[in-house]
């Protein structure tokens, strides 16, 4: 499974929801997966201010679709340092977080994906697993259990 993952975050930083996912757009930057943090920082508020994306059980799925990227889709697995609001449904901070990118509107190749990360985060033994992971060759690990 490791192969539908772009990125690992562990012990990501940010007390509010807007600084955890600004932290993920230079990550995305850093990564070279984007050319600019800021296109993708204003997607996912955009994406926020339309309904939260914390799914509950402190798990939340951030988008920034039809941005201009290296290739056509990138999946980031995120662990914060702390739990942060992310208004979710179910009132529960989110810890996990699964951030979806995608290039082009029309290219749904990133669906299959992400349901099967998605898939994972819901279950309870994967979350509580990846909360105490000490490293990312533990997640692929645990990925790939």
């Amino acid at each position: 499974m490791d192969k539908i993952l772009d990125s690992i975050i562990l012990d990501l930083e940010g007390k509010t929801k807007e600084e955890v996912l600004l932290n993920i757009a230079k990550f995305a930057k850093q990564e070279k997966l984007i050319k600019d943090e800021y296109p993708i920082y204003r997607k996912f508020l955009e994406r926020e201010q339309l309904g939260t994306t914390a799914i509950g059980k402190g798990v939340a799925l951030p988008e920034a679709c039809w941005i201009a990227m290296s290739r056509p889709y990138a999946f980031i697995l995120c662990r914060t340092k702390e739990p942060v609001d992310f208004n979710s449904l179910d009132g529960k901070p989110v810890r996990l977080i699964l951030v979806a990118l995608g290039g082009n509107k029309t290219d749904l190749t990133r669906l299959k994906p992400m349901v099967k990360l998605t898939r994972l985060l819901k279950n309870r033994e994967f979350r509580n697993s990846f909360l105490n992971v000490k490293n990312t060759e533990d997640v692929y690990s645990l990925l790939n259990a």
